[in-house]
């Protein structure tokens, strides 16, 4: 019986994975060799997640939308209420 775990090029962790995991691997060997770089990749990281969470407030925000209660559509035939 053969057993296969990933089709090549469909699933698993691809030449991205691996990339991405060699470039872990460098970061970590950077740091071990230089200290004073971690201030920088430390101040990377909370610049890059601060505008992730707001790139990712303001497109939410721009999908909320308001409409009066007593306007007809958006529910359902059974009304707001479905008890």
């Amino acid at each position: 019986m053969r057993m296969q775990w990933s089709t090549p090029g469909v699933g698993g962790f691809g030449f991205g994975g691996v990339l991405f995991g060699v470039v872990l691997i460098l970061i970590g060997l950077l740091l071990f060799a230089m200290p004073e770089l971690l201030a920088y990749v430390v101040a990377s990281v909370f610049v890059i997640g601060g505008v992730g969470v707001i790139a990712t407030a303001w497109g939410l925000g721009r999908r909320v939308t308001y409409r009066r209660m007593d306007e007809p559509g958006g529910e359902d035939e059974r009304g707001p209420f479905p008890f």
